[in-house]
């Protein structure tokens, strides 16, 4: 006698959805997020994707979630920046100050502090001196150990010989590129862009900058 009018009038009252399961599915529109509880559907729940796709939305506008391809995620469209701990963190230092060499003696020039993860450094070494300073080699890397070259070989390391040339009799701070390298960091590490001349005569300075990105 459980089908009766009266029955289903009392199951509704102590239970508004036991009549309603008992008549049949919810109509369209019932089931509304408020009635969903937190974290009550699972993945399983979600249409399928095809491999290598990330749930997003590339599609100007509010909308539904899009199945985004490998590689076609959206890029920052302004001059902002990421933020600390996200892919494409930006660090860079610059020493405008020309630092005085020693000759044959490595000197670190730039330093940046940087967290965890997988970064991509490059920078330069601009030169400078007397017109009488004679200059056997210049060289500058990009490395972990303050005050040192890196041992080869290695991506952010480079170097030229001169053979005791007066170089800055025509040259004015002639500038050598190091990198691009990458560091991978399980904690946070210090990285330095050194420089090192072999010269004579004279004096012999380096002005640097250095720039580090997160890359993944």
């Amino acid at each position: 006698m459980t089908d009766e009018p009266w029955r289903r009038a009392f199951d509704a009252a102590r239970d508004p959805y036991a009549a309603r399961n008992a008549l049949g599915s919810p109509a369209d529109g019932e089931i509304t997020t408020a009635k969903i509880a937190n974290d009550a559907v699972d993945n399983t729940k979600l249409a399928n994707m095809a491999f290598g796709t990330v749930k997003g939305r590339v599609t100007a506008g509010t909308g539904d979630p899009e199945d985004i391809a490998a590689g076609q995620l959206p890029a920052t469209a302004t001059n902002d920046n990421a933020s600390a701990g996200r892919k494409g963190e930006y660090s860079s230092g610059t020493q405008a100050t020309p630092q005085t060499l020693t000759n044959n003696t490595a000197l670190s020039v730039v330093s940046l502090s940087l967290a965890a993860g997988d970064w991509e450094a490059r920078g330069s070494i601009s030169f400078g001196g007397n017109a009488a300073t004679t200059v056997n080699y210049l060289a500058v890397s990009i490395g972990t150990t303050v005050n040192a070259l890196n041992s080869l070989p290695s991506d952010g390391y480079a170097a030229l010989p001169f053979n005791a040339a007066a170089i800055f009799a025509g040259l004015t701070n002639p500038t050598m590129p190091a990198g691009p390298i990458r560091f991978s960091f399980a904690s946070t590490t210090t990285v330095y862009i050194t420089a090192q001349a072999g010269f004579g005569v004279s004096t012999c300075t380096a002005m640097g900058s250095l720039s580090c990105r997160r890359i993944r």
